[in-house]
């Protein structure tokens, strides 16, 4: 294989032993090369600007968001982004896709298959694990529009209507509208059950025109919800509720070791 072909791949985990072992795989990778990799959000941007490297790695399990893939795909038009890990939502999953992510490869892939998936990845396919791919195939999503998705990531952190509609710029009215229509879509009865429904279901990083000042919410967006909409038989896990209530890439961290 020509040097002409060799795809150039640019690496974003947080975890150390993973980045030791995927240095590890790809070190002796026909027709790929480890350009770079970083643990750390804005070394990252800086780093695709500059490289527009062929492939982008991403951990999941390291805090990528929708928002970090938006925000990476613009840097850099060419580059095909694949995810690698397990996903916790299938709506994460669809909304990753929509984004224009060319595949998600398990960690546990053994290594000459995950050198294979890479390469055709890097020459235009597109890749997903058989049982994911039936996942999607059989999950109903409710199409929910970006305003929509904005209102459930406001919401989720406890915001009252007033203050959805200041968030929003919108009037009060037409906040309940909004609510009363994604009721419908989701299934649900009250804003109770929608907060649990995307805390389970939807990746909600998504930006707002506005957010609301920090005095006007509890600073503790899992205590409000729980006071808000008491159900006994509900709980909302203040660890997984965290991930999509402030999301975020990952704290600035040195990779170790890395190559230059």
């Amino acid at each position: 294989m020509n040097d002409s072909e060799t795809k150039r791949i640019v690496l974003f985990t947080k975890q150390t032993i993973l980045a030791h072992g995927l240095r590890t795989v790809l070190s002796d990778a026909v027709g790929l090369h480890l350009a770079g990799g970083t643990s750390d959000s804005v070394q990252l941007s800086a780093i695709v600007s500059s490289q527009q490297p062929d492939l982008l790695l991403l951990d999941i399990s390291s805090g990528t968001t929708i928002t970090a893939i938006c925000k990476l795909q613009s840097l850099s038009a060419g580059t095909k982004i694949v995810l690698c890990g397990e996903p916790e939502t299938t709506e994460f999953v669809w909304q990753a896709i929509d984004h224009g992510i060319r595949g998600i490869i398990p960690s546990t892939t053994p290594p000459t298959e995950f050198q294979a998936i890479l390469r055709a990845i890097g020459n235009g396919d597109v890749w997903f694990e058989r049982q994911l791919a039936l996942d999607l195939l059989l999950t109903k999503r409710p199409h929910l529009t970006v305003r929509e998705r904005q209102l459930i990531s406001l919401m989720v952190r406890g915001l009252s209507n007033k203050e959805l509609a200041h968030a929003l710029q919108v009037g009060v009215g037409t906040v309940k509208v909004y609510l009363s229509r994604v009721f419908k879509k989701v299934g649900v009865r009250d804003r109770y059950e929608l907060a649990l429904y995307a805390l389970k279901n939807i990746s909600t990083g998504l930006s707002v025109p506005h957010q609301a000042d920090s005095t006007e919410r509890s600073a503790d967006p899992v205590l409000r919800l729980k006071s808000e909409f008491p159900k006994p038989t509900d709980t909302v896990p203040a660890q997984k509720a965290a991930r999509y209530y402030e999301p975020k890439l990952t704290h600035p961290t040195s990779w170790p070791n890395q190559r230059q």
